[in-house]
């Protein structure tokens, strides 16, 4: 069995009634601390900082081990979520087209997968879009005072 270890950091992102507790790794928040020093920024105000030992098997006989009798929803759980990134990413192809009756997914639990990082742009979009259009135009009206 494998371990690593990791510090995350909490800390309040936002303003009173709109704060909400944002979890991050140790180096994340370090790193944009350092950068808002920089750039005269708020810093992040750590509330609570915690090293957790994160496991990983490396055969069958230590899954049994680990995860004892949940060991069956653990891997349908994570078998669910590469489906669905397939499907997803299946979709979204310019060459996509539907096939008649039902789709099978049996080659893509098998499928060999790297995972891929979302681009400045798409997390940006990403958190707009949880934004109000009054609070987009008022973000672009700071952008453009710049």
């Amino acid at each position: 069995m494998r371990s690593l270890t990791e510090t995350r950091q909490s800390f309040f992102e936002g303003e009173g009634e709109d704060a909400t507790l944002q979890v991050w790794p140790e180096k994340k928040v370090t790193k944009y601390n350092e950068e808002a020093a920089k750039s005269g920024k708020e810093p992040k105000d750590v509330v609570a900082s915690q090293t957790f030992e994160f496991l990983e098997v490396e055969n069958i006989d230590e899954a049994q081990e680990l995860y004892g009798p949940t060991l069956l929803d653990v891997i349908n759980r994570g078998g669910i979520l590469k489906q669905q990134m397939y499907v997803r990413s299946t979709m979204t192809e310019d060459t996509f087209a539907a096939v008649e009756g039902v789709f099978s997914l049996r080659e893509a639990c098998a499928e060999v997968t790297e995972r891929r990082k979302a681009s400045p742009a798409e997390k940006v979009a990403k958190l707009l879009g949880k934004l109000s259009p009054d609070e987009i135009a008022r973000i672009l009206a700071q952008f453009q005072a710049v």
